[in-house]
């Protein structure tokens, strides 16, 4: 079946009176980082404000964990367990379909729904919503560039991170809001009377744990001149080079905090390649949540989120990296003054609350068309200028910006 782009415009049949219903459908549970951070932390907030909010996971916890194995181990997992994984995806989806009510808005997180499931949900619901965090719609995924182009054009609007991953749904769909993070800043809360020490941090998974590969020769000669500082590595496998002063940590929620209070300075290096474009930044939001100084690789949405010099430093090769982490290293006090701007900045532009009341205005255009709420879409986010079509869109961040 073909695809269409949906205006940006609401529909007026599809009204709900009174406080929202909020139906989240996750890929996975509050375990999977996508599906906690763009879907489960909203429960308590969304709650908070008056709403509704209720829950269904489409994949089981293990499912999600295959995908970040490597590839033999993926392999064989697979085969073991790839008749088990269709029955809990379709019993979920078929509750899914026969528990949505009229008055419910939908918000699909990241699973890219047949076209014929998509279209009854959004005829049973009040309005049906695409969330996603990353670049899926890219063609190393088979067959999922024409998934996500039937879920972007179906659905009565999108959320996503940032204006890369915007700009190859605008395509489809012009009602989009654009949410970077959100970080819980009552969660990620820094020590206020953390010591002053040399820790370089990274926080991520196995599967994202080949990014520090990039940075091993700046690494090895800082840890080999400072006596003093350490590397801590949060939620990888295998350390990239051998060092005493390197230590692994498990990932989980309660290890990463602990791991965080400790950190001074993180660690955030990516490839310079689309699938890197389309991600959001949360590692280095959490980093800056904690007064955490971050050092990026600038792309896009990392050089958006930490401001030069300011609320952190962009690094774009190796001596670029051993330079700033160096000068950071040395410089106690400006790590101090660096992390509380940079905590300020995420406070203002990417806490959770603000990203839980910006969704709720964006639903309540779409649902009302409500004139004030038309006059707010167009100033905290005006179309991006590479395109020449209206967008009705909201911007968590704007006018400056998105959620690794």
């Amino acid at each position: 079946m073909g695809t269409h782009t949906v205006p940006a415009t609401p529909a007026p049949s599809r009204k709900v009176p009174g406080p929202l219903q909020f139906f989240f459908y996750t890929r996975g549970d509050s375990r999977l980082a996508s599906s906690r951070t763009r879907a489960y932390q909203y429960v308590p907030v969304l709650r908070s404000l008056g709403h509704s909010v209720r829950t269904l996971v489409d994949q089981p916890y293990w499912d999600c964990i295959i995908a970040t194995c490597s590839s033999p181990i993926r392999r064989l997992l697979l085969v073991l367990l790839q008749k088990t994984f269709p029955l809990f995806h379709w019993y979920n989806r078929l509750r899914l379909l026969l528990t949505v009510r009229k008055d419910e808005v939908v918000i699909v997180q990241k699973v890219l729904l047949p076209s014929w499931l998509l279209r009854k949900i959004k005829d049973r619901s009040a309005l049906l919503l695409f969330d996603f965090d990353d670049a899926i719609f890219l063609p190393k995924f088979p067959g999922a560039a024409r998934r996500f182009r039937l879920c972007t054009s179906l659905a009565d609007g999108v959320i996503l991170e940032n204006n890369f991953n915007r700009r190859h749904v605008l395509p489809f769909n012009e009602n989009i809001l654009k949410i970077t993070g959100p970080v819980d800043c009552r969660y990620y809360t820094p020590r206020a009377d953390k010591p002053s020490g040399q820790c370089l941090g990274w926080l991520g998974s196995p599967s994202t744990e080949i990014y520090l590969s990039l940075i091993v020769e700046p690494l090895r000669r800082l840890l080999d001149e400072f006596p003093d500082a350490e590397l801590l590595l949060v939620g990888a496998t295998h350390k990239p080079f051998e060092h005493r002063r390197i230590r692994l940590v498990p990932w989980s929620l309660s290890a990463e905090k602990d791991s965080l209070t400790r950190m001074d300075i993180g660690l955030m290096p990516l490839k310079a390649s689309d699938w890197e474009r389309g991600k959001g930044g949360y590692k280095a939001l959490v980093y800056m949540a904690m007064e955490i100084v971050p050092v990026v690789t600038p792309l896009e949405i990392s050089a958006e989120i930490v401001e030069d010099g300011i609320t952190g430093y962009h690094a774009t090769d190796k001596e670029e990296w051993y330079e700033r982490l160096k000068y950071l290293l040395n410089s106690p006090e400006q790590r101090r003054s660096m992390g509380r701007n940079a905590r300020n900045r995420v406070l203002q532009n990417y806490s959770l609350e603000k990203a839980a009341e910006k969704l709720v205005a964006f639903v309540e255009n779409l649902l009302y068309g409500k004139e004030s709420s038309r006059r707010k879409c167009r100033t905290i986010a005006p179309p991006v200028s590479t395109s020449p079509r209206p967008c009705s869109s909201l911007s968590l961040d704007s006018p400056r910006r998105d959620l690794d």
